[in-house]
């Protein structure tokens, strides 16, 4: 559903009409993707959406070569018209692929006899335990499941000297502070692009796979179990908030793309086509040059600004006539 623009995008919506430039509020209008016909193009957000834009744009101008044995592929355009696009979003993190066949994904599945006990050790939780202690007994009967299948495990996931106790406390500051640092734990201060081919290598198993990917695809396979348990609750709203926080938090993992879609990028980023440069956070200007992004040490202009953050489901931002005339009925 169409929502209502931030201060930002408003912001950026006048300055647009004021010096003639192109402002793209939906990622997924086709046709006026298609009409863009300018070669620097920046894209808000690095989410689902952004692969859906930059596969677009792909396409349109050439198409990718699987390379072998390789888990990698590589891009050729049809001619010599390209396109540059430069994604940027607060953390500048991109989304990390899924397990990439289901034999890989049992890797991470901890089975039916620990989810149903799982489903009732939080049900029975929600029932006794009203107060702020819920969510940390709720993410230590999770971690507990990660850590024992890191350990039945342990020949998949990096290698550690550490103690049950301590992957456990490893786990828990990395679930409340996701830029915490540790060795099992894949460092997103890492280059972008040598990110990427670090997950799409986990994806494929062809490495040791990091506590994170590890703890976040067994949280996936708990999901469903934890969306029947939350979705009818009477648990209070402040607990509520802090456990939907934590969902909110794993989807960067949880809800990634295909595996193919992230060496699509890593491709297209090898011959110069996916710039991520500007990924965390820059600063930006609206001039009649365009969108001037700039980090500590350059700068760049982008003809073109596509928004691909798509808007929370939330009932009062909405901006369909329907949702509206609903609300005030």
């Amino acid at each position: 559903q169409p929502v209502s623009l931030s201060e930002e995008t408003k912001c950026w919506q006048l300055l647009a009409n004021k010096y003639s430039l192109d402002f793209v509020k939906n990622p997924y209008d086709e046709d006026r993707l298609h009409k863009i016909d300018a070669k620097n193009i920046a894209i808000r957000g690095m989410g689902l959406a952004m692969i859906d834009v930059i596969r677009l744009f792909a396409f349109k101008f050439g198409y990718f070569i699987d390379s072998g044995d390789s888990p990698f592929c590589k891009y050729e355009c049809y001619n010599s018209k390209s396109f540059h696009i430069t994604p940027y979003s607060p953390d500048g993190l991109p989304p990390v692929p899924k397990p990439y066949t289901t034999e890989i994904d049992k890797i991470f599945d901890p089975g039916e006899d620990v989810k149903k006990s799982f489903k009732e050790k939080i049900g029975n939780l929600i029932q006794d335990v009203k107060d702020e202690s819920f969510v940390e007994e709720f993410l230590y009967s999770m971690i507990e499941i990660v850590v024992d299948l890191y350990f039945e495990k342990n020949e998949c996931f990096r290698k550690s000297s550490s103690t049950k106790i301590e992957i456990r406390k490893i786990l828990f500051t990395w679930f409340k502070d996701m830029s915490h640092k540790h060795e099992l734990i894949l460092d997103t201060d890492l280059d972008c692009k040598v990110y990427m081919e670090q997950t799409v290598l986990m994806a494929h198993n062809l490495t040791e796979i990091s506590l994170d990917y590890m703890a976040m695809q067994v949280w996936r396979h708990l999901q469903p179990t934890m969306y029947a348990l939350f979705s009818h609750c009477d648990l209070p709203d402040k607990i509520m908030e802090k456990v939907v926080e934590l969902d909110e938090n794993s989807k960067r993992y949880t809800f990634g793309p295909p595996v193919d879609s992230i060496t699509q990028l890593i491709a297209l980023s090898d011959m110069g086509m996916l710039d991520f440069t500007f990924a965390k956070n820059p600063s930006i200007e609206v001039t009649k040059e365009g969108w001037s992004m700039h980090n500590n040490t350059s700068t760049k202009n982008a003809k073109v600004m596509i928004d691909s953050v798509l808007g929370s489901p939330l009932a009062k931002d909405i901006a369909s006539p329907l949702f509206i005339n609903l609300i005030e009925e």
